[in-house]
This record gives C-alpha cells, structure tokens and sequence, in this order.
C-alpha cells in the first residue's frame, strides 16, 4: 500500500515536471507497469488531484496527462490523525527494512508538517 503511494508522488512528480505532460507509454515504461495498470495509476492521480490535472493530445494524437501547480495548502495534512497515520507507515516500512520508502515518507512527513500550522505540530 504505501508503495502505491510513493508511485502516485512519483508519477505526480513526472507529470509535473515535463512540459507536455506524461504517457501511458512514458508511465509503463517508467513503473514497469502494463496498460491498464498505468491507466489506474492515471485514474489515481486524477482522484489526488482533481482540479489539477488536464489532459492534453499530443501531435501523434495520444493523451498526455499535465500536473498544473497545486497550492502547498491543498497538499497539508488536515490534523494529528494524518501525521500519526504517516508515522506509522514510516514505523511499518522500518520495520520490514524497506529503508528507501521510510526515507522517502520521512521527507514528505517533514514538508508536509512544515507546512502545517505550529498550533497542530504542538498537539
């Protein structure tokens, strides 16, 4: 599960990134993922990011999927249940020795929390 969604920051990284936008073809072959598993991954980013995300048709007539900026605001956590759930995933990928993925969490854990409000970091 929570590889699912260091992929999802991954191909929101990607989709933000390149100015046209990314492939189906571009996500498989970064993900190493089939069709239909890259088009869920595109099903999962649209859900993340539903005001964010447009669709544009390249020259050879495919869809490429845009990251446009998305407020920092929209992405910070809503309170001290989402950090202690964050912590727990950190804890659980420590603790199976997936340290990659916890340091990945940590750092998304420390923007995240940079970008809360101090009266919910002190709860």
């Amino acid at each position: 599960m929570y590889a699912k969604a260091t992929d999802l920051l991954r191909l929101a990284d990607l989709a933000y990134g390149r100015h046209s936008g990314v492939s189906l073809t571009e996500i498989q072959a970064e993900f190493g993922v089939v069709e239909r598993t890259a088009r869920r991954m595109v099903d999962a980013l649209k859900a993340a990011f539903p005001h964010a995300v447009t669709v544009v048709e390249s020259e050879d007539r495919r869809h490429r999927w845009k990251l446009s900026d998305v407020p920092l605001a929209r992405l910070r956590l809503h309170g001290a249940q989402e950090l202690e759930a964050l912590e727990t995933a950190i804890a659980a990928l420590g603790g199976r020795g997936d340290a990659i993925a916890a340091r990945h969490l940590r750092g998304l854990r420390d923007r995240l929390v940079a970008a809360m409000p101090s009266r919910i970091v002190a709860m």
